[in-house]
């Protein structure tokens, strides 16, 4: 999936790409819960991927979620997040990433698929026939000593740990400051072992290709849904989403060399977000002007409770006639429902899979509590079957509850290191952008904002009263060096009025069709995230760049 991710680092900066995690009030996280009453057979195993966001740290944790036990298996990193799920037989295999690095857990052991300095994120796991399948990509970085020198996007699958690059690309191959963004969107692996992907390729364009076991099959253009989500099902590509300028909710499905695009709802300000199929039966879950759905074969059914969270992501599992939505309230609650009616809440996570059973033993009893699991400490796997051996760490013991004493203020003698350091961070900054403005086709306004014109196109443009489409790559340069990820999120649908100032001014310069890279000084960019929060010596006021490649999709009514 998709995500703004998701696929992807997923950062708070709300005014900027219209993102965030769902956050567990703190004295929530303190309260001691029930144990779980596990006595009927309910006959049903649901499992969830789930990433567990600590408002008072900002780090996440990954976890699973069975039957009412929640088990935490990373652990708390701002660099961190599950994206997949599998699960075969006893095995629970969660996909994401750690620490800027593509991973994924087998039950609660971290194995590690890319290594530092450059970093990788996993979208898809698949456990089919007694081989591991996973699918992403590797970033490869071309560092210099004071700024960075681009960077190219590898999609990936590894089968066992091994990795098969799509691409024949390398940094060799593209120029200087060059930045190629790429990966894998979407897998699937039948009984036979044929693996079936989509996703990008590191070239110029964002071209969608679709790979069977690592050959090109077909290019996918002109697809006139506007991506959320996309999926292979039974050799079958479906692409689901938002259709049209005022946003309907619309998947759109390419079999056999045919194509045919259905339009879910006739309202404005809808999307689509997830899909199954089960049998000749297509499932869709998403929304109609902020109210959660589900539709099948184009019938809706209203998920109870009202209006949801406008910006969130559904997940979908489809079992028998049982159809289970996993999305966010407008409190911050996940819930999953079934068929409709509210199931499962689950405070302060979000689901990032969801894969429903049939229980050989005991299944979900409806209206246990959560309960969060002892863990053990696990013994290592062993390396996969002719893999080289992966890096591997284990999931510790769940963090004993966070402690609220004030810590010790600063002495001066740390206070002026960390004003030192900020203000050399500040001077790489100021640096930075004086040798960016100079560089051909770099455009700068009177604010300070520097753009490039990737692609033109002429056409109205909007208004700080309008409502914008858009697809984003942002990129964090702290003093003159990329820290975190590579954010990648859309289309989000945001007001013009809510968007920094520095990327409002740029986007109003833009048609739809139209893509820019827009280089924000901290004074109309990052630096707005700060004001009124203690100091922050990693991201120091003045000395945070925002790199935003944005492709304007559409202007929509406000």
């Amino acid at each position: 999936m998709i995500r703004i991710s998701f696929p992807l680092k997923l950062q708070s900066l709300v005014l900027a790409i219209g993102f965030t995690l769902f956050s567990l009030p703190m004295e929530a996280q303190q309260k001691p819960v029930k144990k779980a009453n596990t006595a009927s057979n309910n006959g049903v195993d649901i499992y969830m991927a789930v990433n567990i966001y600590n408002q008072k740290s900002g780090n996440t944790t990954v976890g699973y979620w069975k039957n009412g036990v929640l088990t935490p298996i990373s652990e708390e990193n701002n660099n961190t997040a599950a994206v997949s799920l599998s699960v075969d037989g006893e095995n629970i295999y969660t996909a994401g990433y750690f620490d800027n690095q593509a991973a994924y857990w087998k039950n609660d052991q971290l194995i590690q698929l890319t290594n530092k300095p450059d970093i990788g994120d996993a979208v898809s796991v698949a456990s089919v026939g007694g081989h591991l399948y996973v699918a992403g990509k590797e970033r490869k970085i071309r560092r210099y000593s004071t700024y960075n020198g681009g960077f190219i996007d590898m999609p990936t699958v590894w089968k066992d740990g091994t990795p098969t690059r799509l691409t024949n690309l390398t940094l060799e191959t593209i120029g200087d400051h060059e930045n190629r963004i790429a990966g894998v969107i979407a897998m699937t692996v039948d009984n036979n072992g044929d693996i079936y992907m989509v996703g990008n390729e590191p070239g110029p364009d964002a071209t969608i290709h679709y790979w069977k076991n690592g050959q090109k099959v077909k290019e996918l253009v002109d697809i006139p849904v506007s991506p959320v989500n996309m999926y292979i099902i039974n050799g079958d590509f479906y692409v689901v989403g938002v259709l049209g300028r005022n946003g309907k909710a619309a998947y759109w499905k390419w079999s056999k060399g045919k194509t045919e695009l259905i339009t879910l709802t006739t309202a404005d300000d809808s999307k689509a977000d997830a899909l199954a199929v089960s049998g000749n039966d297509v499932y869709v879950a998403g929304h109609e002007g902020g109210v959660g759905k589900y539709w099948k074969n184009g019938r809706p059914v209203t998920l109870a409770g009202g209006p949801l969270n406008f910006m969130g992501t559904y997940g979908l599992a489809v079992l028998g006639s049982d159809v289970y939505v996993t999305g966010p309230d407008v409190d911050g609650n996940t819930k999953c429902w079934k068929n409709g009616k509210e199931f499962i809440v689950l405070p302060g996570m979000s689901v990032a899979g969801i894969v429903v059973k049939k229980a050989k033993g005991r299944g979900y009893v409806p209206g246990t509590a959560t309960v969060q699991h002892e863990m053990k400490t696990p013994s290592p796997a062993p390396a996969p079957p002719s893999a080289p051996t992966p890096s591997v760490k284990t999931a510790p013991p769940p963090a004993p509850a966070p402690s609220f004493t004030t810590p010790p203020p600063p002495t001066p003698a740390q206070l002026e290191k960390a004003a030192k350091a900020a203000a050399i961070k500040v001077e790489q900054a100021n640096r930075y952008l004086a040798e960016n403005k100079l560089k051909p086709g770099v455009i700068t306004t009177a604010s300070g904002l520097q753009y490039e014109i990737l692609q033109p196109k002429p056409g109205i443009k909007p208004t700080l009263s309008d409502r914008v489409r858009y697809k984003v790559t942002r990129t964090n340069i702290v003093g003159n060096e990329v820290k975190g990820d590579v954010l990648v999120v859309g289309p989000v649908d945001l007001s013009m009025s809510s968007l920094v100032p520095g990327l409002a001014e740029g986007v109003k310069l833009m048609s739809p069709g139209a893509r820019y890279r827009f280089t924000i000084p901290p004074p109309i960019g990052y630096d707005l995230n700060l004001l009124n929060q203690p100091a922050d010596p990693d991201h120091p006021l003045g000395a945070v760049i925002l790199v935003m490649e944005v492709e304007l999709l559409a202007i929509l009514k406000n």
